[in-house]
């Protein structure tokens, strides 16, 4: 189970990865909230479609029946978990819009620290001089970096958002594992991509005062197709690898795209990378390794 894990959650990075360049290649022109209403749109359609072919294929574990496992108690928990959850997207594409992809996509590793703290919370995990270790590197290395916006009293918001992003994304990936094990993978990736839809029209109403967000432009809608189709891959491996690996297997794929991300960043965005990028950028690695001893 636990190489079939390792394949599906090296899938599903391989679908995020493709995701987040598509996100930065037509966040630029749009609004966050707009874009992710409609891909959320083609996300539910096609997680919807694999629940049913899960069905035909008579896969028990991921049948629609499993939605009636769940108490009052548990839904209220999980929905309130993705609801949770949708503002780790809604910063990381903010940071996306206004950042580096090759800078921004790395830095969110640092989700994995935020996660661990998580299972130390949740399963009374103790805490090792390494963890320690891992948070004062991280704390370093963003005062290193930002020490002259700091003399300022400014912050950057690229690293803001990033830090934002991977608060709500590494909390509430370990909290996963209650719902996926509740109502299984597929049924809790369709509840997720819901609430997200749901969110997204709440920030829709706050700010605009209306339900549906204006048309976007071909290009943006067949961009917004393309990454709910990315998104719902992803989401069903990453969920399935998680329910059947460990959390520190998880991390150590996630860090071995952390170094494809950024020759990405290069190649795609031709972004140029300052010493103190680079500074903060080993550091995140570093942090994020100590956490796995």
């Amino acid at each position: 189970m636990v190489l079939s894990g390792i394949i599906l959650k090296i899938i599903s990075s391989t679908f995020y990865l493709f995701s987040g360049i598509i996100w930065k290649r037509v966040i630029r022109k749009n609004i966050n909230y707009h874009l992710i209403f409609y891909r959320s749109i083609f996300s539910i359609a096609s997680t919807l479609l694999s629940i049913l072919a899960f069905q035909k294929f008579n896969s028990v574990n991921y049948s629609i029946q499993d939605f009636k496992n769940g108490t009052i108690l548990d839904w209220l928990f999980t929905i309130l978990l993705c609801f949770f959850s949708f503002f780790g997207l809604y910063y990381y594409t903010n940071a996306l819009k206004i950042g580096r992809f090759g800078f921004v996509t790395p830095f969110v590793s640092t989700a994995s620290i935020f996660s661990f703290l998580t299972v130390l919370l949740f399963f009374n995990e103790e805490v090792s001089i390494y963890n320690l270790s891992a948070f004062g590197l991280l704390t370093f290395g963003i005062l290193y970096h930002q020490k002259q916006k700091l003399k300022d009293f400014k912050l950057n918001k690229e690293i803001l958002l990033s830090l934002l992003c991977a608060f709500f994304w590494g909390v509430s990936f370990v909290l996963y594992l209650i719902p996926i094990k509740k109502f299984g993978v597929l049924n809790f990736s369709l509840i997720l991509e819901v609430c997200v839809f749901f969110t997204s029209m709440g920030i829709l109403i706050f700010k605009e005062k209306r339900i549906v967000p204006r048309l976007l432009s071909k290009r943006s809608m067949k961009f917004s197709v393309i990454i709910g189709l990315l998104v719902t891959g992803g989401n069903i491996t990453a969920h399935y690898a998680l329910e059947n690996m460990p959390i520190i297997v998880n991390i150590v794929v996630a860090l071995i795209f952390e170094a494809i991300m950024i020759t990405v960043g290069f190649k795609i965005f031709k972004e140029q990378f300052q010493i103190k990028d680079w500074v903060l950028i080993l550091i995140i690695t570093l942090a994020t390794t100590l956490v796995l001893f």
